[in-house]
């Protein structure tokens, strides 16, 4: 995959205390990559960090390929919403907009409205954003990111305040900008539920480190664990470790438990029922991002 940011041992430290330390990251072209930790982790310090807006004591911060080398230059290639988008209330998004754009060379009439039909605010592009909802203002705190044409986008809890439609709509906004329009999107939020349908990969971070980075793949093709109920249990797991030991089948509460990648569950309780056991239940016990982020953050 192709490289647009490269993040080597980024550490800050203020005083004594450390801030972040030796963060490394690789940003590729066109994915979503999910900044996961609890408050205080240093997933805003690291984006800010990135984004010129804090100084780093440590490390480099360096755009891959296309991306200018001149470190003002690439970060006028960066969007980026960090907490709530500001904006002139009394002022229309579409004016908002070309105010904006006058800072970059100024985008026509028509570039803007393309932008403002992308986030789906044309019907409302013309009003003052002193009418707009809560979830419009996300929208277009996004269009203002995207009005220079970035390539990457960098983004610190966009989903808050957001109802649930407001959360769909922006997550289908970013895939849509990441698979058709090629942008590389870092975002940090604590929405877990929403970051496991988004991201490509994710990166766990806590007090100031990376504890791990995990892909998509990776979580989807990681063994599954089932439960079954099954009598007689010992006979069960006897069997199992026969005919299927690398499930690794263990009684746990009274229970069979096995792990599976490729086999198919209905293979081992077929098995199981024409040995004569009394199989009453079955249930997947697969570990959630939710469950991953707080094993990896109570291990760190």
């Amino acid at each position: 995959m192709e490289t647009v940011l490269q993040i080597r041992n980024l550490t800050k430290k203020v005083n004594k205390k450390v801030l972040l330390e030796d963060i490394n990251l690789d940003l590729f072209k066109g994915e979503i990559l999910g900044l996961i930790g609890p408050n205080g982790a240093g997933k805003s310090t690291t984006l800010k960090t990135i984004l010129g807006l804090a100084s780093a004591s440590d490390g480099s911060i360096i755009p891959k390929n296309s991306l200018s080398n001149n470190r003002r230059a690439w970060l006028g290639e960066v969007g980026c919403i960090v907490e709530n988008p500001s904006f002139y209330e009394y002022m229309s998004g579409y004016d908002n907009l070309w105010m904006l754009s006058k800072l970059y060379g100024k985008r026509t009439k028509k570039e803007i409205l393309e932008i403002a039909e992308l986030v789906k605010l044309t019907s409302a592009i013309h009003k003052k954003v002193s009418t707009y909802s809560l979830g419009m203002k996300q929208r277009l705190g996004v269009a203002q990111s995207l009005i220079h044409n970035p390539q990457i986008l960098i983004l610190d809890e966009p989903t808050n305040g957001l109802d649930p439609q407001g959360v769909i709509d922006l997550r289908n906004l970013l895939i849509s900008l990441a698979k058709e329009k090629n942008l590389s999107i870092l975002i940090s939020s604590h929405q877990l539920s929403e970051l496991d349908l988004l991201c490509d990969r994710f990166v766990f971070i806590n007090n100031g480190r990376i504890v791990q980075v995990q892909s998509k793949h990776q979580c989807e093709n990681k063994k599954i664990s089932y439960t079954i109920l099954v009598q007689p249990l010992q006979k069960a797991l006897d069997l199992i470790n026969e005919k299927f030991p690398h499930t690794n089948p263990t009684i746990k509460d009274q229970k069979l438990i096995v792990q599976l990648l490729e086999i198919d569950i209905s293979e081992i309780t077929k098995f199981l029922i024409s040995n004569d056991l009394n199989l009453s239940e079955v249930y997947v016990n697969d570990e959630s991002l939710e469950e991953t982020y707080l094993k990896l953050i109570k291990e760190g």
